[in-house]
């Protein structure tokens, strides 16, 4: 799950590898779980030390999206993902509850 709370966007990234090697702070069951590598992420925006943040989602097809699949990210469609770049910057409010 996402961690609920009054976040801010703290790091931006355009284009990145999402490696499950370099997760961090997961327990035990759910690291031997986490299993992928993923070239051009695009748009992602972490607004927490645990390394959760707002990305596209390109790999989930559409049906799929608003049921949890990530260790916490918010994935999105890459139209929803640009327009979060575009809009936001460093410091923005992103609230999940």
């Amino acid at each position: 799950e996402t961690t609920p709370g009054i976040h801010q966007i703290l790091r931006r990234v355009a284009d990145e590898t999402m490696d499950s090697s370099t997760l961090f702070g997961l327990n035990p069951a759910h690291q031997a779980q986490a299993n992928y590598h993923l070239t051009h992420v695009l748009y992602t925006q972490y607004f927490d030390d645990n390394a959760e943040g707002l990305h596209d989602n390109y790999w989930l097809p559409d049906y799929q999206f608003g049921v949890p699949h990530s260790h916490g990210c918010v994935g999105l469609r890459l139209a929803d993902a640009a327009w979060f770049w575009n809009w936001a910057t460093i410091g923005t409010s992103v609230v999940v509850h």
